[in-house]
């Protein structure tokens, strides 16, 4: 109203100037009466339009559990634990040998930095079936009796991508006897994806021991126990009975701008299997190269395998590698390239809006076009009330997910290599959330947006 009175101001001024009667006046003051109450009423409704939204200080706002796996003890500096920490990282894995002196150490500077360390237990782990099933828990014992009481201790790592034949029955083993030990850390263990070799497991053994674990294996569980992946996620999540599922499946090559499919089919699976077992799923991204496959990380390249697990309900997030040649955020030498600011600005940018991804529940996945094996296809019906249609110019996936009480709209591009148009129909009012975690109305209607490469457009419905 008060934008108003000045126009009739003006109205009577502009009256006195030209010789418009009186009449004329009053009826101009009635249109902008009536327009006054149009004014008033539109915002009433506007107001009751509401909703809550999770409008936090930045400190109250979660943080997401980042690892950095690949850390040697060359590097283990104050400076380089706080590098770490100023990038978003929250954790740091790393191989120091079984050497208390060396891991204590190290732990020492990462206290000083802020940040939590995993150390490995792989040899024991391993040793556990290259012997033969002889053990040395001695050792074992020895180890985490002087590193468990650290500050800066977060857990320990049991193995990676562990094999069927040799290595999940040392992990139970190993574990079961750590349990004595130390209750009050993590235990971690990776598993790798579906693009892993079948039927058993095995690459990467001689074919004398491959011989002595088949037979070990048959004697116990049967020549045709297992048989394809999901026989494989079952019998890694019964036997070593961990209380979530970590894998890791790359999806970029050099052949750009192709994107590894067997990456979709293997978030299925484990987030699957997650849910099966009542267990959060852990997922790696690539940030570094090790072999003549993979291309040099860009940030649209992590950001986009950041979304995506995200989207599927990724709970903690690892890199690999960390330390590395020029092709990783780390050099053996201590310097730092380019990737280390790709990992620092996508960690980053994912916790401005941790609070839609930690702690979330999907609701579902489903894929635009080209549905990769075991995803399901989008279609309008499975939107969220509030939102009529979605339409995306190239593949995108479309996830849903709930967080205390709040429900998000999540799209994030098929590719880390071109841009996307996504035109979406709100029959209600809600929030756009944007890459800083800022929110901004969106009126009931449609909407056409620039989807990134990389990156994710995010909305609150309710």
């Amino acid at each position: 109203m008060r934008k108003i009175v000045p126009l009739v101001c003006a109205a009577l001024l502009f009256t006195g100037c030209t010789g418009y009667s009186q009449l004329d006046v009053d009826n101009l003051q009635h249109r902008l009466d009536s327009l006054s109450a149009e004014v008033d009423r539109a915002t009433g409704i506007f107001d009751t339009l509401e909703i809550d939204q999770p409008h936090q200080e930045p400190d109250e706002r979660p943080v997401l559990e980042i690892i950095a796996n690949g850390f040697s003890y060359e590097n283990s500096s104050v400076e380089n634990y706080r590098k770490l920490a100023e990038a978003g990282f929250t954790v740091v894995s790393q191989y120091m040998g079984h050497s208390v002196e060396l891991n204590r150490t190290a732990m020492d500077a990462a206290e000083k930095a802020g940040m939590k360390v995993m150390i490995s237990l792989h040899d024991f782990v391993y040793g556990y079936w290259i012997d033969h099933l002889s053990a040395s828990f001695e050792q074992v014992k020895t180890y985490i009796d002087g590193v468990k009481d650290h500050p800066a201790l977060w857990g320990y790592s049991f193995a990676d991508e562990p094999k069927v034949l040799h290595q999940i029955e040392g992990i139970r083993a190993v574990k079961d006897y750590m349990l004595q030990l130390d209750t009050d850390h993590v235990y971690f263990c990776n598993i790798a994806g579906c693009n892993a070799s079948l039927p058993f497991f095995t690459y990467g053994i001689s074919q004398e021991d491959m011989d002595f674990y088949y037979s070990q294996y048959v004697q116990k569980f049967g020549a045709n126990y297992i048989n394809n992946y999901q026989d494989y996620l079952d019998h890694y999540m019964d036997t070593t009975q961990w209380d979530f599922i970590c894998f890791d499946s790359y999806p970029l090559d050099l052949a750009a701008p192709k994107v590894e499919n067997k990456f979709y089919e293997s978030l299925e699976y484990v987030s699957a299997e997650a849910g099966k077992y009542g267990v959060p799923m852990w997922a790696y991204l690539a940030s570094g190269v090790w072999n003549n496959v993979m291309p040099s990380p860009t940030e649209e390249g992590i950001k986009y395998q950041m979304y995506t697990c995200l989207a599927y309900g990724a709970q903690t997030i690892c890199y690999y590698a960390y330390e590395g040649n020029e092709q990783n955020p780390l050099t053996p030498d201590g310097r730092y390239t380019e990737v280390y600011d790709h990992v620092k600005a996508t960690n980053l940018e994912a916790n401005k809006r941790a609070f839609i991804f930690a702690g979330g529940e999907v609701e579902g996945v489903w894929h635009t076009a080209d549905v990769p094996n075991r995803a399901r296809r989008f279609s309008n019906s499975v939107l969220p009330e509030g939102v009529s249609t979605l339409e995306a110019e190239k593949a995108a996936l479309v996830s849903v997910i709930n967080n205390k009480g709040h429900q998000y709209l999540v799209v994030v591009g098929r590719t880390p290599y071109e841009d996307n148009v996504v035109t979406i129909e709100f029959s209600k009012r809600v929030s756009h959330i944007d890459s800083e975690g800022d929110f901004a109305y969106v009126m009931p209607g449609s909407s056409r947006y620039l989807l990134k490469k990389g990156g994710a457009l995010t909305f609150q419905i309710k």
